[in-house]
């Protein structure tokens, strides 16, 4: 993995590889329970859209 370079920046190897879009991060890049930060921005986006309209939809539906 070493010669592959993080997806964000570009001069610095990649030391891991994300568990969800496995691409190569760095260290600084890499977040938590080996998922990328841009990964993690992406499941709370999810999550804050499905907070946000659930509870209308349920409530359109009752």
């Amino acid at each position: 993995m070493a010669h592959t370079p993080c997806k964000k920046h570009p001069d610095v190897p990649a030391t891991a590889s994300c568990a969800i879009c496995k691409t190569g991060c760095c260290d600084e890049c890499m977040g938590s329970l080996g998922v990328c930060t841009s990964c993690w921005y992406k499941i709370v986006a999810i999550l804050f859209i499905v907070m946000i309209v659930g509870p209308s939809f349920s409530w359109y539906f009752w």
